[in-house]
């Protein structure tokens, strides 16, 4: 009988526990998963109008506005990027000028991976800089 009892409270206390591992692992995705930013400028459109109840005339001059901004921060990000670069490139050189072979060599490979992901994130997924890698 006392062994009957023993696998009833060992289950019962199992079952608990892997409830609250999944419901732990399941809001931590649902949190993470809302508190992500919308993507891009249409992300925000739709996040903005979702929020705010935009009439479909204020979701299209919000549409135009973020346009207009859009084009902006690319006229900027081609003036200030090449200068971004050129430090990505000299604060890599001098890491690399530290390290023994070894270490160079995973350097490299950590740069790698950097520079892909780096990549992924770019609105028109060109190469950042090519002959940085």
């Amino acid at each position: 009988m006392r062994d009957n009892s023993r696998k009833a409270y060992i289950i019962i206390f199992s079952t608990f526990l892997l409830g609250a591992i999944t419901g732990l692992a399941a809001g931590s995705f649902i949190w993470k998963q809302s508190a992500q930013p919308a993507a891009g400028y249409q992300g925000m459109v739709e996040e903005l109008s979702s929020e705010l109840h935009l009439s479909a005339d204020q979701r299209l001059q919000v549409e135009k506005i973020l346009n207009e901004s859009k084009q902006q921060f690319q006229d900027i990000r081609k003036q200030v990027h090449p200068k971004f670069v050129e430090i990505r490139v000299q604060y890599r050189e001098k890491i690399s000028s530290i390290l023994s072979p070894e270490q160079r060599e995973a350097f490299e490979t950590w740069k790698q991976k950097q520079d892909a992901r780096r990549d992924t994130r770019r609105p028109d997924g060109k190469p950042d800089n090519p002959a940085a890698k």
